[in-house]
């Protein structure tokens, strides 16, 4: 059984539960938005990505690097990246101008952290998020990121898509026509799922069955099973 799961950063865990009750047989790729990259400092940040990315620490994360750079003012007061996040953007900003697509580059950077199951971001144009705020001196639009550094700070009017042009990659197109079936969530349906499902293409590949936010792997694999008829 072929499984997609359209999620964010939150559907880690799900994701990799998901992966330990799969069968030889079976195979899990997980499709993640883009709204909510961004380029800062000349890294390209993938927070939904990077949230599949990140290895289990034991020790707290340290900010030696972001604290370094807010100290000569040079970041936004609304970035503070952890080292090894800022680690992880190294490793793709590199990948990135050496002429692999982010599709690639989220792929090559799975397969290096044992990834059981396949990671790739919507689209490999860049599309983001942005928040219109009221201000003193009226609305302005901030990157979502942002926005959710300091939502009280930001009074909310709408949220839009900022893109010249982008489309679903070549790469989730084949997984998601070529799937069983599709699993959304658990992600916020504002800030992630819609910005997702939004993705032109997405939806024109989505022909199996679809299950909609299931919070215990065990549950989404039953219902999975149930809806192509596979036997437990």
């Amino acid at each position: 059984m072929r499984i997609v799961f359209l999620t964010d950063g939150d559907g880690s865990g799900l994701a990799h539960a998901l992966a330990s009750l799969l069968t030889d047989d079976d195979t899990l790729d997980v499709v993640v938005p883009v709204t909510r990259d961004h380029w800062t400092n000349g890294l390209k940040c993938c927070p939904d990505v990077d949230a599949f990315l990140a290895l289990p620490r034991g020790a707290e994360p340290t900010f030696a690097v972001a604290d370094e750079l807010a100290a000569v003012g040079f970041s936004p007061s609304w970035v503070r990246p952890s080292d090894a996040e800022i680690a992880r953007q190294i490793q793709r900003t590199e990948l990135l101008q050496a002429g692999f697509t982010l599709g690639d580059a989220s792929t090559a950077m799975a397969a290096r952290v044992s990834l059981p199951f396949g990671l790739l971001p919507a689209s490999d144009d860049r599309a983001e998020l942005h928040v219109v705020v009221e201000e003193p001196d009226g609305r302005r639009a901030v990157h979502v990121a942002e926005y959710l550094a300091d939502p009280p700070a930001h009074p909310p009017v709408e949220a839009t898509i900022v893109a010249t042009s982008w489309e679903v990659s070549a790469a989730v197109r084949d997984v998601v026509n070529r799937a069983d079936v599709i699993v959304l969530g658990p992600s916020s349906p504002v800030l992630s799922l819609d910005p997702l499902l939004a993705t032109p293409g997405l939806r024109d590949a989505m022909t199996a069955p679809v299950l909609e936010f299931q919070h215990d792997a065990t549950a989404v694999l039953d219902a999975a099973r149930d809806a192509v008829g596979v036997g437990r």
